[in-house]
């Protein structure tokens, strides 16, 4: 009797230690861990345990700081930041002799010299998609220049989806010139923002081969020898808005034809400009103020 009533204790015991064990395990929502996550973990800072953004935005573009560089960068699709800087691409387009210079033309596709009567001038051609631009505050914080009277600054060749912006661009000093100071043959869908292009380079942008929709904002052509700009062989759409064109000893040209269009809107005209533009029938001009009209033009050219 004695041995019964010891193993029915032994038993009870057994049965109340499992139910105590059960409702510690799993009886109340919240005291396991795994009901109750913990928070996303925020990543911070080693040094000052600030929050770190996890993707933070890149920057595509490629910052170059000398004239190697920036001929190295250039190739369809390339956004380049030149660093705030003075540069003198003759310092390094006039160390090419010709031999040189034909083999630089045979292993870069992107740009080709050529020689001119004082000098190497610079060609980038066959390129779509490419962006320019002064990495400073002010157009003036990044300026390009050449030395040879006979070289443009840049022509670019058969290049489409082309920008150009908060730039300077001119010649190394004032004197008679035979080069421009920007070329675009055969180009298609170029901007240029935020630009200062100045002479003694002939022409401010010169414009040919079926060149069209070039868009120039908020800039400066001025001090050039012959004028701001020349537009011949054209098509399409040529526009300017918010410019200034003045100090140039003339207007420049502009060859109408079926397919193309000039308009001026919201610029400022120095009197030769004006001499040229005012009277011109061709052409749009909404809002802008011209100078002074000294002659009425000939345009028996």
């Amino acid at each position: 009797m004695k041995k019964k009533n010891l193993l029915r204790m032994l038993i009870l015991a057994l049965v109340l230690v499992l139910a105590v064990a059960a409702s510690g395990c799993g009886g109340e929502t919240g005291n396991n861990p795994e009901d109750n996550p913990p928070d996303d973990p925020v990543i911070n800072d080693p040094v000052d345990n600030d929050p770190v953004i996890d993707n933070p935005v890149e920057d595509d573009s490629i910052h170059v700081s000398s004239t190697e560089e920036l001929f190295a960068a250039i190739a369809p699709g390339a956004k380049i930041v030149i660093e705030p800087g003075y540069y003198n691409m003759s310092e390094f387009v006039e160390t090419f002799d010709h031999e040189s210079m034909v083999t630089w033309n045979q292993e870069n596709p992107y740009i080709r010299l050529e020689e001119c009567f004082d000098g190497n001038d610079v060609f980038i051609r066959n390129v779509d998609g490419l962006s320019i631009a002064g990495g400073g505050e002010n157009f003036s914080d990044t300026e390009i220049v050449v030395e040879p009277r006979y070289a443009a600054i840049l022509s670019f060749e058969n290049c489409k989806d082309i920008e150009i912006s908060n730039i300077t661009m001119g010649h190394t000093m004032q004197s008679d010139c035979s080069g421009n100071v920007l070329n675009f043959f055969g180009c298609d869908n170029v901007n240029l923002d935020k630009a200062d292009l100045y002479g003694c380079g002939v022409i401010g942008i010169n414009a040919k081969q079926n060149c069209g929709d070039i868009t120039v904002t908020d800039s400066i052509i001025r001090d050039c020898s012959y004028g701001p700009i020349e537009i011949a062989e054209c098509q399409g759409r040529y526009e300017f808005r918010n410019c200034v064109f003045k100090g140039s000893m003339g207007g420049g040209y502009y060859e109408k034809s079926g397919s193309s269009e000039l308009c001026f809107y919201d610029c400022e005209f120095g009197s030769e400009e004006t001499n040229i533009w005012y009277f011109y029938e061709d052409i749009v001009a909404e809002n802008c103020e011209w100078g002074e009209i000294t002659q009425y033009p000939d345009y028996g050219w």
